[in-house]
């Protein structure tokens, strides 16, 4: 049994889990009833191109940070420019402890969250 499988050119949607259900029920039934079933399921990722979506030039959202948080940023942005380096050590600490991560770039300072989804 051949099964068009994934796509990978963009986020799953419902139609994506109907195909894969429909699927599944099929090769149950079929070994249900006695048959032997060997399931191939393919892999596309030229969609992209056929459809032209030019993920090439995708970049992901900016994360919002609170205002919170980016005043703890300037923060220490200050202290690393004034070589108080514990001050920037304590900043850093506060702001892991709120979540984010913050990384030093030549571009300025990186932020991203790091708290799991519970």
């Amino acid at each position: 049994m051949y099964a068009c499988g994934l796509t990978v050119y963009d986020y799953a949607h419902i139609g994506n889990l109907r195909t894969y259900l429909s699927e599944d029920i099929l090769r149950r039934v079929l070994e249900f009833n006695g048959y032997t079933v060997s399931h191939v399921m393919n892999v596309t990722d030229v969609g992209h191109k056929v459809l032209g979506l030019r993920l090439s030039e995708w970049q992901p959202a900016e994360e919002v940070v609170p205002d919170e948080i980016a005043a703890l940023i300037r923060q220490r942005q200050q202290a690393r420019a004034e070589k108080r380096w514990r001050d920037a050590d304590t900043l850093r600490d506060q702001i892991t402890a709120a979540g984010y991560e913050i990384e030093d770039t030549p571009q300025g300072p990186r932020v991203k969250t790091h708290r799991r989804l519970k």
